[in-house]
Parts: structure tokens; sequence; C-alpha cells
């Protein structure tokens, strides 16, 4: 503990005074004491399943500061820990998780005070407001314990300024489907989906591809495709049922979910692309949970397979096919984005034995192509070109509505990288990039095509497998952008980026994989950043520092390896 850290662990300092209980109460803030040694006071806790007011904490602080927040994940095993922070300057919420107990890359840490990584903030004439998720699914509990402040010097405050104006590592492409974070955060505001966006301004990511459609459904009012949003359907999980509470509680606001995060994405500085999944879908039932109907009106697009048996998918050899996605990627070139991304990975194939495939096969090679091996190379030449034809298509309409704007829209793909996927897939992006058909790629490119892409002016980012999930998930982010660095590609793409994000620990290494000196500084675990632990003494009273097995490692799962997590000595649970 710095002599100049500034410690506030009386929560109850925050106003307003009657948003506080000394005991359980629903709506209210608990106090709760509590003692982690070097540090004790009063935290708040809130219960995850009612909705509970913003505080304020008043800080009456100028200049210069790193701000943390500890907090403690309690003994909970169903509900996760999601609490939200702001200055009083600001608009939108910076929020952080931290998963339930029992998932493995959480630890069995409930035990300890976690501290966040440092916000570094002006506080002049700002106070500090607190809150907890009201929309998240599963519901999300917070609890409180201090804020910490360290005051900066005039030298760490001008070198924090200077970083944050570098462009040149801005070099990580962000990648959020638009649409799985209503199953998660349930945003119902505009404030609130700009909470997705907000941890991007002081980061490396200087793209943002904003996912707006899944084949002929939208995620926001369509004149072209079907919006997801639709009345009396029956949905098979709560999580479905609360992205669509989500969806239309934006809508009833006049909220169109990528408008709003292009609006913020271009105020930070950041290029912004709506990025589009071809593939067009005759979900199965009873599971859909949504109609499509581009392939209930033209039944007579689906792919066949190879012993003539029609498929549940569009083809892109039948021209309606191409020319439907291509108007509903231009709708969103009526809005300000910088590009469409074409996201070929969701989905594939997209062309099979059907009518058109068979007569200009046998125009092509006097043959019928269900009669030659699936590895013809005539037949892979003819099958890539009708996913060029669209590719040429979307080029047309982007040049076409950049003219007519002034601006360039550029125009990007996502596929499976390796020749042998390329080829097998139909995805000619030797062709894309020599006729110019697209600005970026993102991929896990052979070398010949970086070597093609560089001398036309492609850029090439590493990406997107990149999970979020799953051990070391920033070692492998990391691993990802020592590769991209070492075959000279532009940079990374991290697909689903909105979800880790989320984790303080593991957005202080996406956050910053632009900066290669820290890249290559992580050489070991132990170099990654880690949030400071404090073990817990007491809680209201009651001992919390006699637990079992202590200092043995604290993952739990599978069949207890490396022996029992540490445990309280209260604790009854299996």
């Amino acid at each position: 503990m710095s002599s100049h850290d500034i410690y506030l662990t009386d929560m109850t300092r925050c106003l307003p005074a009657d948003a506080l209980s000394a005991t359980p109460a629903i709506g209210k803030w608990q106090v709760v004491d509590y003692n982690a040694g070097e540090i004790a006071g009063r935290m708040l806790f809130a219960y995850p399943l009612y909705e509970t007011p913003e505080i304020t904490l008043p800080l009456r602080l100028t200049g210069w500061h790193a701000l943390s927040i500890g907090f403690w994940p309690p003994i909970e095993q169903e509900h996760g820990t999601l609490i939200k922070h702001r200055l009083s300057q600001e608009d939108v919420f910076t929020i952080f998780t931290h998963p339930r107990q029992w998932a493995p890359q959480s630890g069995f840490d409930k035990t300890e005070l976690l501290e966040t990584l440092p916000r570094y903030v002006d506080l002049t004439g700002q106070d500090l407001v607190l809150g907890k998720s009201n929309t998240a699914y599963p519901p999300a509990l917070a609890c409180i314990a201090y804020v910490r402040l360290t005051p900066l010097s005039a030298e760490e405050v001008d070198a924090i300024r200077r970083d944050r104006a570098r462009r040149d590592t801005r070099n990580v492409v962000a990648m959020v489907d638009g649409h799985s974070f209503c199953h998660r955060l349930c945003p119902s505001t505009k404030e609130q989906l700009l909470e997705i966006v907000e941890p991007y301004r002081h980061s490396d990511v200087g793209k943002v591809l904003w996912g707006v459609n899944g084949g002929d459904l939208t995620y926001y009012p369509s004149q072209v495709g079907k919006y997801y949003l639709v009345e009396d359907e029956v949905y098979p999980s709560l999580g479905h049922q609360h992205a669509r509470q989500s969806h239309k509680a934006m809508a009833q606001r006049g909220v169109i979910p990528f408008q709003a995060a292009l609006e913020r994405a271009h105020a930070l500085g950041l290029e912004f692309h709506t990025y589009h999944r071809p593939a067009i879908l005759d979900r199965a039932q009873p599971y859909s949970y949504t109609q499509t109907t581009f392939l209930r009106n033209y039944p007579e697009c689906r792919i066949v397979a190879k012993d003539g048996t029609p498929l549940p998918k569009a083809s892109f050899a039948f021209p309606q096919v191409r020319d439907f996605m291509v108007s509903l990627i231009e709708e969103a070139m009526q809005h300000d984005i910088d590009g469409v991304n074409l996201c070929f990975i969701r989905g594939p194939e997209y062309v099979g034995y059907e009518g058109p495939v068979v007569e200009d096969f046998m125009k092509l090679a006097g043959r019928d192509p269900r009669q030659v091996d699936g590895d013809d190379e005539v037949l892979a030449q003819l099958r890539a070109g009708y996913l060029t034809d669209f590719m040429r298509a979307v080029r047309r309409s982007a040049d076409r509505h950049g003219r007519r704007r002034g601006r360039e829209i550029q125009v990007s793909a996502v596929f499976e990288g390796g020749k042998e996927n390329m080829r097998y897939l139909g995805y000619d992006c030797y062709t894309w990039i020599k006729e110019g058909l697209v600005n970026f790629v993102i991929t896990s490119a052979p070398s010949d095509l970086i070597r093609l892409a560089k001398a036309h002016g492609c850029q090439v980012y590493m990406g997107p497998s990149i999970p979020w999930w799953g051990p070391d998930p920033a070692e492998r982010a990391v691993t990802a952008m020592r590769h991209a660095y070492a075959s000279e590609m532009d940079g990374v793409a991290i697909w689903d980026i909105d979800q880790g994000q989320l984790n303080p620990e593991l957005w202080a290494v996406y956050g910053r994989l632009g900066h290669r000196e820290e890249i290559a500084d992580f050489r070991e675990p132990a170099k990654y950043p880690r949030m400071k632990r404090l073990k817990l003494q007491s809680i209201m009273g009651r001992d919390f520092g006699h637990t079992l097995n202590k200092d043995v490692p604290s993952h739990f799962y599978g069949p207890h390896p490396g022996g029992l997590p540490e445990m309280l000595t209260l604790f009854s649970g299996g």
C-alpha cells in the first residue's frame, strides 16, 4: 500500500442515504462490515434479483488519479458479479464482471477481495457514480468494498496523454455480433447499449465490426429483411426471450442499436463497419426462435446436395440470392458507416449442386458435376465464381454509395484460412484482392496471400478465432498477435470481444495488443496483468480467515486436480 494511496473504505458515504440499509431489503444496498487485514470498512451489497438504484460517492478531489474499485465476489453459486461505475461528468458507465464461482476461469476466490486494474482519470469536480446491472441475465449481484485513488504526477499524466494520442497501436478489430449481448446484458436504453462501446475509448481497438443480420433476419427495423423483433412468437429459452425484450425496449425508445453504436464509435475516433452474415437458413423447428421468410418465398433457391436432396439453405449460385443480400447490405449503406464486412465463417457452404451449377458446369466441361470428384478443379473454380460475383456486386454498390456521399465505403471479408479450406468453400480471395474488391480481410492467411495483399494495398488481420472462454484466453490472444506481427499482418481481430472485455484482467491484455513493446514482455503468465487480491478476515464479525487447504491451486473443476480448493470451514456445499 503506497503512502500516496487514498482508500475510501466506508461506502456508507454514498448518497442518497435512503438507498442504503443495515439489513437485507428489496431495492436497497445492504451495509456489510468487513476486515481484510490492511483494509477494513463497510461495503455495500446489492442482491441480484431486485432492481437497485445508482448511488454517488462524493470524492472532492482535484487532478489526475488512478482509480480502482475493490469488490467481493461472495459465496454465491448461481449469479455472477456485474458492477458499473462512471464519473459524474461521464454519460456512460464502465462495467466489469466476475463469473460465477464455479466457473473454471474464476477459481475458488470467494474468500478474497479483488481490486480492478486502474483507470486513469481527472477527478477535478467529479464524484463517482456506482451501480449494478438491473437487466443482466442471469441476474447479477454487486458487492463494492472500497475505492482506491492514487494521485498521478505531471510526468505520469503526460505519458498517459501521449499514449492515448498514438494511432500506430490501433490495430485491434473488435467484432461484436450485434445480438448476443442482448441475451446477457439485456440493454433497454441507448446509454446501456453504449456501455459495450465505451471500453474502446482509450484502447488499441481501431475498427469496430458490428453484426446487423443473420441471413434474412435483421437486428434493426428493415425494409428488406425480416426484423428479429416479431410479436407473438415462441422462444426456446429465457435468453432468447430476454433478447427480444431488450430489442423491444430499445425500439420503443427509437434506438437503432447499430446506429447508436456507430455514433459513439465515431465520437471515439474509431472506424465502424456493419458486418453481415450472408448465409440464409431455413431454421429447423421446433427449436427455431424466429421464422425466416426468404426460403419460404423462394424454395427454388435452396442448395441441393450431390444426391439431389434440397437443403434448408440458400445457394449463392442463384442471382436472386446474391441480389437480395446486396440489397440488405445497401440498406446499411444508407447510414454513415465506414464499411461493410462479409462474415463468411458463419454458415459455409454457399453453393451445392443446384440447377445453375449443373447447367454452368455442363457448358464448361460437358459433364454432369454430380458425376465428377468433389475436388475437380473446374468445379472448384465455378463454385468460387458465384461468391466472387457476389463480392463484385457488393464492391460496385459500395463504390456507388461512396461516390454519392463523397467518402469511401470499405468492403472486407472474414473467412476460413488455409488454401484447402478456401478452395473447398469457394473463397477465391486471391481474385478478390487482385481486383480490389476488399480493403481488408480477416483470416489465418498463408504467406503468399499476405504478400499479395501488401502489394495491392489490402490489410490482413489475424483471426478471428481467439475465444474469450476456456483456459488462458489472454495468452492465446497474445500468441495470435505475436504471430500476426511475425507474419507482417496488420493486426488481430477478436471474435465476440464484447464478452471478453468485461473481464478486467482479460481486457487489460485485449485493450493493449497493439503495444508491441508490452506484448513482447508477456513471456510468462506471471507477466500478465492481475487484479490485486486481499484475504478477508471477517464479514459482519464472522471469521473468514480460517480456511482449509490454504495455498492449494484454486481451479475447481473436473475431479479436483491438485486436490480440493481452499474452502471456508463453514462451507456446507458439495
